[in-house]
C-alpha cells in the first residue's frame, strides 16, 4: 500500500526522479531521462504544471549534498527552460516567450548556481537558454522583452569571471561557457547599453574574455569561439566595426550613448592586435579529423568560421592582412596557398579600400611570385592561382593600383619585349639565357620568403 507521502507525490514527480536518478541499479537510459524531460515540458507548455511548482516540486534534488544528483537535477530544470522556450527547436515558427515572473526567478537561480563547481555545466545551459529566451511582460498582453535583463545578464557575467577559470575546465564544460559568453555578448541591449560582460570597464571586460579564450585547442570549441569573435566588435562598437567611425554613430545616438559607444569602440581599437591574436593562433588551419572521428568537424568549416572571424573587424587590418600575406609564398601546401587567398579577398571586401590600401604593393608582390612559381596540387594549380589574381585585379579595394603595380612591373615589360623580339637574349626560358635564373631576368630566388602559420592550427 502507498505511503500517504507518496500519494501526495504528483504524477510528474515521477519523471523528475527517472531524470535525476543516479542509482546504477536502476539502469535508467539517455533516451529515459528525455523522455521524463519531455513530459514535463509538455505539463509546463500546456499550463497543467507552472515553473514555480516545478522548482517546489525539485527542491530536494536542487539542494542535495549529492553532487551528481544536484547537477541532474539543475540540468533539468535548464532543459525545461530551454525545452519551454524552444531554444531545442521544438517550437514551430519561433521562440516562446517564458512567463516573466518565472524569468525572472530563473535568472537569479541559474546565476547563483555558476558558483557551484559541481553543477556548473547544468548552471552555464540554464543561463544560456534564459540568455537566449524572450518573456512575457506583466500588464502589456502579447508584448515580450528579453527574459534576462541586461543588469541580471551584467551578475550573471560578473559571477562567471569571479568563479570559473576556463581554460581550466574539461572541454564539455569550455564548449558551454563559450556558448554562455556568446549569449551575453548578442543580448539584444549589447548595442545600446554594450555587452553585459560584467560591471567592470570596456577594457577589463575584453581582457576577461581573451582570458576565459585564449589557448582553445579542440576545433568544436574553436568554432564557436570564432563565431564569438564575430560578435564581439558589434558589441563592443554598436555595428560591424569595419569601415563606420565614431563620428558617423555620433550622427545617430543621443549624447549619452555616444559617449558610452565611443569609449567602448577606444577600448576595442586599444585591444584590437590582443584580440586578432587569439584567432590568428589557428591561421592557416592545419586540423585534419582523424579516421572514425566522431566530432564532424571539418578543415572547411574551421577555415570558413575563422574567415570570419579574422575580418570581423576593421580594427584587425593592420594584423590581419600582413599576417595572411606570410602565407602567400611558393614553398606553402596548395591547400595552404588557397586558405590564405581566399582569406586574403575576404579581408578586401571586409576592410575595403581604407584599410587594405597600406597593403596593396605588398599584396601584388606575393601574387607575382605566386604567378611566376605557381603551385601543382589538386587544391590550387595555376589556372587556380591567375584566378584568384583576377579577382584581385578586378576588386574595389585594391584593383586599379594593382593593375597600375602590374602593368609597370619589370616582367612584364620583358615578357612585351620577347613577344615584339626585341632583344636576342630577352626571354630564353631553356635556362641558357639571363644567366640560369627565372623568369623574366629574375635571380631565380624566391623574393619575400616569410614562413607563415607560426599559430600552427587547432
Amino acid at each position: 500500500m502507498a505511503s500517504g507521502m507518496e500519494e501526495d507525490q504528483p504524477a510528474w514527480a515521477a519523471d523528475v526522479e527517472t531524470y535525476v536518478s543516479v542509482d546504477r541499479a536502476s539502469a535508467v537510459s539517455d533516451e529515459d531521462r528525455d523522455e521524463a524531460a519531455g513530459r514535463i515540458v509538455q505539463l509546463l507548455v500546456s499550463g497543467a504544471l507552472t515553473f514555480l511548482d516545478l522548482l517546489r516540486g525539485m527542491e530536494t534534488c536542487l539542494v542535495t549534498t549529492d553532487e551528481p544528483r544536484r547537477a541532474r537535477g539543475v540540468l533539468l530544470l535548464a532543459e525545461c527552460v530551454a525545452g519551454y522556450a524552444g531554444d531545442d527547436e521544438t517550437v514551430a515558427g519561433g521562440a516562446r516567450p517564458l512567463p516573466g515572473g518565472a524569468a525572472s526567478l530563473l535568472s537569479q537561480y541559474f546565476a547563483s548556481k555558476l558558483e557551484d563547481f559541481a553543477v556548473l555545466r547544468a548552471a552555464l545551459a540554464g543561463c544560456t537558454a534564459l540568455l537566449r529566451a524572450t518573456a512575457t511582460v506583466d500588464g502589456a498582453p502579447g508584448r515580450s522583452a528579453p527574459a534576462v535583463s541586461h543588469d541580471n545578464a551584467t551578475e550573471m557575467a560578473d559571477r562567471f569571471f569571479d568563479a570559473v577559470h576556463v581554460p581550466s575546465l574539461v572541454q564539455a564544460d569550455r564548449q558551454r561557457s563559450y556558448q554562455f559568453l556568446l549569449a551575453l555578448v548578442s543580448h539584444p541591449a549589447a548595442a545600446a547599453d554594450g555587452p553585459p560582460l560584467g560591471s567592470a570597464s570596456p577594457a577589463e571586460q575584453i581582457e576577461s574574455v581573451v582570458a576565459a579564450c585564449d589557448g582553445e585547442k579542440d576545433p568544436r570549441n574553436v568554432l564557436l569561439l570564432c563565431e564569438l569573435w564575430t560578435a564581439l566588435p558589434r558589441a563592443f562598437c554598436g555595428f560591424d566595426g569595419r569601415e563606420r567611425s565614431v563620428a558617423t554613430i555620433a550622427k545617430t545616438a543621443a549624447a549619452d550613448v555616444e559617449q558610452k559607444v565611443a569609449k567602448r569602440r577606444a577600448a576595442f581599437a586599444s585591444a584590437a592586435e590582443e584580440l586578432y591574436d587569439v584567432v590568428a593562433a589557428y591561421f592557416p588551419v592545419s586540423f585534419r579529423p582523424p579516421p572514425g572521428d566522431s566530432v564532424r568537424v571539418t578543415r572547411e568549416q574551421l577555415a570558413a568560421t575563422l574567415r570570419g572571424a579574422m575580418c570581423a573587424s576593421g580594427d584587425f587590418a593592420p594584423w590581419a592582412v600582413p599576417h595572411v600575406l606570410e602565407s602567400l609564398v611558393p614553398d606553402k601546401k596548395p591547400q595552404t596557398l588557397d586558405d590564405a587567398l581566399a582569406t586574403l579577398m575576404a579581408c578586401g571586401a571586409a576592410f575595403g579600400t581604407r584599410g587594405m590600401s597600406p597593403h596593396v604593393r605588398n599584396v601584388w608582390s606575393r601574387l607575382r611570385n605566386l604567378l611566376l612559381h605557381p603551385p601543382a596540387g589538386p587544391e590550387l594549380t595555376a589556372e587556380g592561382t591567375a584566378r584568384w589574381a583576377t579577382r584581385a585585379f578586378a576588386s574595389e579595394w585594391g584593383g586599379a593600383e594593382l593593375v597600375a603595380l602590374a602593368l609597370a612591373d619589370p616582367c612584364l615589360k620583358d615578357a612585351a619585349q620577347a613577344l615584339r623580339g626585341e632583344g636576342g637574349d630577352a626571354m630564353e626560358v631553356d635556362g641558357t639565357g639571363n644567366g640560369g635564373g627565372g623568369c623574366c631576368g629574375g635571380s631565380g630566388e624566391r623574393e619575400g620568403r616569410v614562413e607563415g602559420g607560426s599559430g600552427g592550427g587547432c
